[in-house]
């Protein structure tokens, strides 16, 4: 049974018309408790550098990595099987499949934002919380308009980015920020968030809104104010985030780039230095060998 957002706001619903949201809440609060007894087993590191703020992120971002996997698998799927009733029809068609993920990225959000709340003192930022507000709006529209599927869809499958993202903490916070696997890591979350979040999703979204505006104008006030507004906003929150990301790839490149130019002049000083060192030895030897044999010359004359 699927409701309109006025029938929502207004409280006439019940219980199993938002079953989906609140498993997933449930679910999802139960995985955040039991993985502070599993998450030692996993990073074999993580009690050496092990404190509450770390506990709580490596929690969060676990959850994190459950929903990035589930969002883009299920929205991949969708999208690759049905995209061209979604292309034709972006702001009309949908499916049982994309009712269900919009659902569970609405039960997401719900459960990260009061983890957010609750855990203010290690996880609250402002982004974040922009981000997860546009986010419950823009799919509760979605989900109980019907509209705007194949844009929504889209913005779900930038997840695919965000376990590199998370493994990046990881990897900084287990001491491992000089290894290669930090290195590739950040190359790979640095150019899926550049491909997927700011120019693929962005540019399909666009050329739907642009070739479909007639379709977007007939549709409920809801849904004309909150697709641009939310598409742009998002937008500009992660070309600031890839703005972030690439800086720091840059800088990353530099230093590996810097560090091997001085390991390589480093060991060619030393090995010039041995071989000067060698040079010196056998000139040594030769005056004293010459030294050695002067004196029976002399005898001899």
């Amino acid at each position: 049974m699927e409701l309109t957002l006025l029938q929502h706001l207004s409280g006439d619903i019940d219980l199993e018309s938002i079953s989906v949201e609140l498993y997933t809440i449930v679910s999802l609060s139960i995985i955040f408790y039991l993985s502070k007894f599993f998450v030692p087993l996993v990073f074999k590191r993580y009690n050496i550098v092990a404190n509450e703020q770390l506990q709580i992120e490596f929690q969060a971002r676990i959850i994190s990595n459950i929903n990035a996997l589930v969002t883009t698998l299920v929205s991949g799927y969708i999208l690759f099987n049905y995209y061209d009733e979604f292309s034709r029809q972006p702001f009309s068609f949908s499916n049982e499949y994309s009712f269900f993920i919009m659902r569970f990225i609405i039960g997401y959000f719900i459960y990260d934002l009061l983890c957010i709340i609750y855990y203010s003192k290690f996880l609250l930022e402002f982004g974040a919380v922009v981000h997860h507000c546009l986010g419950i709006v823009s799919f509760s529209v979605g989900t109980y308009f019907g509209d705007c599927h194949f844009l929504l869809l889209l913005y779900m499958f930038t997840e695919i980015s965000t376990p590199f993202v998370n493994q990046r903490y990881f990897l900084d916070k287990l001491n491992l920020k000089k290894s290669n696997l930090y290195f590739i890591n950040g190359v790979f979350m640095a150019f899926t968030f550049l491909i997927v979040r700011v120019l693929f999703t962005p540019i399909q979204c666009t050329k739907a809104i642009f070739e479909n505006l007639d379709v977007l104008a007939s549709k409920h006030l809801y849904v004309r104010f909150v697709v641009p507004t939310a598409f742009t906003i998002i937008i500009l929150l992660n070309c600031y985030w890839c703005f972030l990301i690439w800086r720091g790839l840059f800088n990353a490149i530099k230093k590996r780039y810097i560090s091997k130019i001085g390991h390589k002049s480093a060991s060619l000083s030393t090995k010039n230095l041995n071989n000067n060192n060698n040079s010196s030895n056998s000139n040594s030897q030769f005056i004293d060998h010459n030294y050695s044999i002067s004196p029976g010359k002399e005898k001899t004359n």
